[in-house]
């Protein structure tokens, strides 16, 4: 994706580095680890649990998920003084949605997330050659099931940013991103269609549910909930809402606890534990400055919109110079949560029983969510005449729930095929307004400059 022998040479370090930055019970201790190659299933497991490959480092370079969605939607802004004196020019040039917000300048939200595919190659090729024993299968199906969610989920990241919205219509001949099949850095680099994108998606988390275990031993590894939860937030992505309703019914079938707010710290900084009951999978946001806590200012219309008996108004947000800014984040840090959780399920599995208009299931999810998070005996269960003033509910308590998930990006990209929640979106910088309008080219980035220095033949998304 950027230059191979780059790729090959960042390959090779973290190869013989992983198992020594490994939580230290994932691998036996080996006489010399600086020159550990992976070659059997307990290097290739070490290897998927290097925190910096899951997701869960702890810093805004080792996250997983692209923040780049996040920087472009609509619930924060910055203010002047930030944005004049404090941001990279990139940054300022993203914010506001300028046609070319990057040039010259490399992009973790695409790096990262190809160097991780890259990764989970080699993983997934050394596997291909083991051939595991009865006592090592379950061993040698939790890598490989591991392997495609990771591969995967990072090219879901990636179509939400950098392809077109995913139109049944149109998706054969809309241009993808480029699927990586094997370690060989040689291997040819072209775009698929967004077809063949999502269908190497949907594939790949089929097969993982069939290997992936019901529990975890760590919520940084994948499991087969959290596997039925993102391949439910993937077709909810392309509009099936039937199979968006069958994976999330699936995921809630195995795993349906909700926290209860109520025995939450609303003075705490950080409220919510790490890896609490909800979490089925635990990563985080790669984290562009305009997403720090010290410069991100939540947008004011969507904090006045919580009820004042609502706990999001005051676990989510706190005080901070005249504004509030966003502390709520699952990971238990001020690193935003990006993986999948137990709400964005039951949110999923609500709006798509609106729209195939069962009322009853609809509104039961949403109040079975929204009672953990009112104060005690203050909650009236939400009620609705028709099934789409439920949707409209239903969606205005998504977009409070999750929160810098890098979900609301891809939730603007589809709503705006439809005329009741299409939006333009808004900034004011300065006294100068800018505006991303509903269907504009915008709303897919561009591919990096360098990539397309090195890949001249590729075609770029259009502006």
């Amino acid at each position: 994706m950027y230059r191979s022998y780059h790729i090959y040479l960042k390959l090779l370090l973290l190869i013989t580095t992983a198992v020594s930055c490994s939580k230290k019970d994932y691998l036996d201790t080996k006489p010399d680890q600086s020159l550990t190659v992976p070659s059997t299933i307990q290097d290739y497991q070490a290897l998927l649990d290097n925190d910096q490959l899951n997701g869960a480092g702890g810093s805004a370079a080792s996250g997983l998920v692209p923040g780049l969605g996040e920087l472009g939607s609509d619930n924060y802004f910055v203010l002047d003084a930030d944005y004049t004196g404090r941001l990279q020019q990139a940054d300022k040039n993203k914010y506001v949605w300028q046609a070319n917000p990057y040039p010259g300048v490399a992009l973790p939200d695409w790096n990262t997330p190809y160097a991780d595919i890259l990764y989970m190659n080699v993983v997934l090729d050394g596997l291909a050659r083991i051939k595991p024993s009865i006592d090592q299968q379950a061993a040698w199906n939790n890598c490989r099931g591991s392997a495609l969610f990771f591969r995967a989920f990072c090219y879901y990241q990636l179509a939400q940013l950098f392809a077109p919205f995913y139109d049944a219509n149109t998706a054969t001949k809309d241009l993808g991103v480029p699927l990586r099949n094997t370690a060989d850095v040689n291997e040819q680099i072209v775009r698929s269609t967004n077809q063949e994108t999502y269908d190497k998606i949907i594939a790949e988390l089929k097969e993982a549910i069939r290997l992936l275990p019901d529990n975890p031993l760590y919520k940084t590894r994948p499991s087969r909930p959290a596997a039925y939860g993102f391949l439910s937030r993937v077709f909810l992505a392309m509009q099936n809402y039937d199979q968006a309703y069958l994976y999330a019914d699936s995921c809630l079938q195995i795993q349906k606890s909700l926290l209860n707010y109520s025995t939450l710290s609303t003075t705490a900084l950080f409220p919510f534990t790490r890896f609490n009951a909800e979490v089925l999978w635990n990563c985080t946001l790669l984290r562009p400055d305009p997403l720090t806590p010290a410069y991100c200012k939540v947008d004011t219309v969507l904090y006045n919109s919580y009820n004042a008996n609502d706990l999001r108004k005051t676990l989510y947000y706190k005080p901070f110079n005249g504004y509030f800014r966003f502390l709520g984040s699952y990971d238990a840090s001020a690193f935003a949560f990006g993986g999948i959780a137990v709400d964005e399920v039951y949110l999923t599995h609500a709006e798509c029983a609106a729209r195939k208009n069962d009322m009853v299931t609809a509104l039961s999810d949403l109040n079975t969510l929204l009672i953990t998070r009112w104060k005690p005996g203050t909650f009236i269960p939400f009620t609705a005449a028709t099934a789409s003033q439920a949707l409209d509910l239903i969606l205005s308590e998504r977009r409070k729930e999750l929160i810098l998930r890098a979900t609301r990006w891809t939730d603007l990209r589809r709503l705006n095929k439809e005329a009741n929640y299409a939006k333009t979106l808004l900034r004011k910088v300065q006294g100068q307004q800018y505006t991303l309008p509903v269907g504009d080219a915008r709303f897919t980035w561009l591919i990096p400059d360098n990539v397309m220095s090195f890949h001249p033949e590729m075609q770029q998304n259009p502006r």
